[in-house]
């Protein structure tokens, strides 16, 4: 095992965490060399002489040989990481928004200057699930992968289902606690998982996949007459990232979605992640752990840390499938939204079933809807929208003719 100087950019939660980690990993042959911040006032728990504001203090460097960054903006950080490259080193990033708008980029570049990138911490904390599907899937094919990849926004429903907090309660709560940022958007509207889930998609089958191409909902406007409804039908309400393989593509979603209390997802409460890959042989795969917070994440550095040291590097075997396009697919949705908008909903996507509504003011719906059209209209008309889940709150049309239909919820 070599030994590794490391240059640090950022020193926020996981950065500190990270470093304090290093301290103590005695089998770790490692150590942080120079640690690049933005603000020299604020004060710190380690020696001063480590901090710099010049970021070429690091990539200059002709002791360092592999930079850490940790911080929060994705194209300082394609910046760093593209400069670090072409000055042969290697990178490690937890930064999955700039993974997932820049992949293709960020791979090649690595690749051309023969340097190691690994990024094991931008998805699922503390969840080995990338090396997973790097080596245990590497020849097996995956039918699909499931999971809540968010801790935030699971503390968040967690806690407005189990302990019935409202939205704004339970976010400052989770604030409080380290689990979400002080601007959550990127959390709360789905975002974060979305980025994930295409990093996910592109080690699981090579496939760059836009995020034009993956319907997105949030969780923003969720309230308590939504978690009501879930209950009424004996469901937990969960933000669910989900890539399915058919034979003409992937079929991709990410947003808030009714799942029976007696699968095994409902039961991931807190900050915990959970990811079921279903293999073609294997069957399905569960991998659960902590997805916010401090510790969860820098675990997951370590382990790359330690991987680069024993020359470890992602193999990007999958990318021969890289022509795989998604497909869509109409689902059912259970939509709560202003009175008003009725018409518009109504003219845009089939109403299956009208629910009562508590509110005078507000109407809801179960309706069959192009998941990314729905998305698009979800965007420009303020609504709660939740996916039914096919493996528990089952959605059958029993019609004897175009006019009579009927939705049945099967467990």
């Amino acid at each position: 095992m070599k030994e590794v100087k490391i240059g640090l950019i950022g020193f926020g939660v996981v950065g500190e965490g990270v470093y304090t980690a290093l301290l103590k990993s005695a089998h770790l042959r490692a150590s942080v060399a120079k640690i690049v911040v933005k603000d020299p006032q604020k004060k710190r728990s380690a020696p001063s002489e480590l901090f710099t504001l010049d970021v070429n203090q690091v990539l200059n460097s002709e002791e360092i040989d592999l930079i850490i960054e940790l911080t929060d903006d994705s194209e300082f950080a394609l910046k760093i990481c593209l400069q670090a490259f072409a000055k042969g080193k290697s990178v490690i990033s937890a930064n999955k928004k700039m993974i997932a708008q820049y992949h293709h980029e960020l791979i090649a570049a690595a690749q051309s200057n023969e340097v190691c990138f690994l990024y094991e911490g931008a998805v699922g904390g503390s969840i080995p699930i990338i090396r997973n599907l790097e080596d245990y899937f590497r020849k097996e094919c995956v039918l699909n992968i499931t999971g809540i990849i968010n801790g935030s926004t699971n503390f968040i429903l967690s806690g407005m289902q189990d302990g019935g907090l409202g939205f704004e309660e339970v976010l400052k709560l989770a604030q409080e606690k380290g689990f979400a940022e002080s601007n959550p958007h990127l959390d709360v509207s789905g975002e974060d998982a979305r980025n994930k889930l295409q990093i996910l998609i592109y080690h699981t089958y090579g496939v760059h996949l836009p995020a034009s191409n993956i319907p997105t909902f949030g969780i923003t406007k969720i309230t308590s007459e939504d978690i009501h409804f879930a209950r009424s039908c004996n469901c937990s309400i969960k933000l669910i990232a989900r890539c399915v393989k058919h034979e003409d593509g992937l079929e991709v979603f990410v947003g808030p979605e009714f799942i029976q209390k007696s699968e095994d997802l409902a039961g991931i409460n807190g900050s915990l992640n959970a990811i079921c890959v279903e293999g073609e042989f294997s069957g399905q795969q569960y991998l659960q752990g902590h997805g916010a917070g401090r510790y969860p994440t820098t675990s997951a550095v370590l382990a790359d840390v330690l991987a680069y040291s024993n020359n470890y590097s992602y193999s990007h075997s999958k990318q021969e499938a890289s022509n795989v396009d998604s497909v869509r697919t109409k689902k059912f949705f259970y939509v709560r939204h202003s009175r008003q908008d009725s018409l518009k909903l109504k003219r845009k996507f089939k109403i299956v079933r009208t629910l009562e509504a508590k509110s005078k003011k507000e109407s809801r719906h179960i309706i069959l809807a192009d998941p990314i059209e729905l998305a698009q209209w979800s965007l420009t008309n303020e609504c709660s929208t939740i996916q039914l889940n096919e493996n528990g709150m089952k959605a059958r049309i029993l019609a004897n003719d175009t006019k009579k239909e009927e939705l049945c919820y099967m467990g």
